[in-house]
């Protein structure tokens, strides 16, 4: 069974986490279902046992044809408080009818629940999970800023790039720092989905003031919708930082910036790519100059 990730626990429910073959001889009504095995208790993790409640009537009883079915299981709020890695088990019971009788037969499964930090990047999409708006702390964060900043904005500038440019300050007057991380750097973790990376919630980095490529652009992402600033990260080999939307049209990139390779052209709206590891040794626009080069 796949590796799962307590920061994608959305994903699961109902995303698929196994597929199951079942090869039909004699059998018909299949119904089968997935549960915590009663080796732990059932109520730590699951909400429920699911009942997948498919019934493979039409399958030709003696034709040994196969069929592949999606197995799902639905979490609680438990999985939430894991740290570190914990080995659990399951059980995939498959209720049918051979011989004009009720049967069923019942398959253990065994996988690994990684916790809140832990991520593969065999789909880049994933990141989206660590992503935090909601976050008290970092609406907390963001309406200080916005408080702090309230006697410098600038008449006819983008609203969403005075943001930009004031949360980028904000952190690196705190002290908020690039540091590689020691473990898994991004490079590898990147290069290799087998490789389980960890990337910090906003919340602690921001606690911290250090962080990976990973961890500071999706605090920083953070934070900007946390005020309703659209935003995005861009990955490229080795490598991946942040980029929010200025809801200015594309025609009118002047009023953004003069040069228009400065800006990313994204359904008629500019976008400005940040290389959000810059922060904390050079200012906000070099690391734009620099996202912008990276496109």
């Amino acid at each position: 069974m796949k590796i799962k990730y307590r920061s994608l626990e959305l994903k699961y429910n109902p995303a698929p986490c196994r597929t199951l073959v079942l090869i039909l001889i004699m059998l018909s009504g299949v119904l089968h279902s997935f549960a915590q095995s009663a080796e732990v208790d059932y109520n730590t993790y699951y909400q429920f046992p699911l009942s997948l409640g498919i019934e493979y009537q039409s399958l030709k009883p003696f034709g040994g044809e196969s069929r592949e079915i999606d197995i799902t299981a639905s979490y609680n709020q438990e999985i939430f408080t894991t740290e570190g890695i914990t080995p659990l088990t399951g059980e995939i019971i498959a209720d049918y009818i051979s011989r004009n009788k009720a049967a069923n037969q019942r398959f253990s499964v065994s996988y690994d629940l990684h916790d809140k930090t832990a991520l593969s990047w065999d789909d880049d999409r994933k990141v989206a999970a660590f992503i935090t708006p909601a976050d008290s702390a970092l609406r907390n964060y963001s309406s200080y800023i916005r408080q702090t900043s309230k006697n410098e904005v600038i008449s006819g500038l983008s609203e969403a790039l005075q943001t930009g440019m004031q949360v980028y300050s904000a952190l690196t007057e705190i002290g908020v720092l690039y540091q590689v991380d020691p473990t898994s750097p991004f490079t590898a973790a990147q290069s290799n989905p087998l490789i389980v990376d960890s990337i910090s919630l906003p919340r602690d980095t921001l606690k911290r003031a250090t962080g990976d490529c990973d961890d500071l652009t999706v605090l920083y992402t953070s934070i900007l919708e946390t005020v309703g600033i659209e935003t995005a990260f861009i990955t490229v080999p080795g490598h991946i930082y942040a980029a929010f939307n200025t809801r200015v049209p594309s025609r009118s990139y002047k009023s953004v910036h003069p040069d228009r390779n400065m800006t990313l052209n994204i359904n008629g709206e500019l976008w400005i790519p940040v290389e959000i590891t810059m922060i904390g040794n050079d200012d906000f626009l070099s690391a734009w100059r620099k996202g912008a080069v990276r496109q």
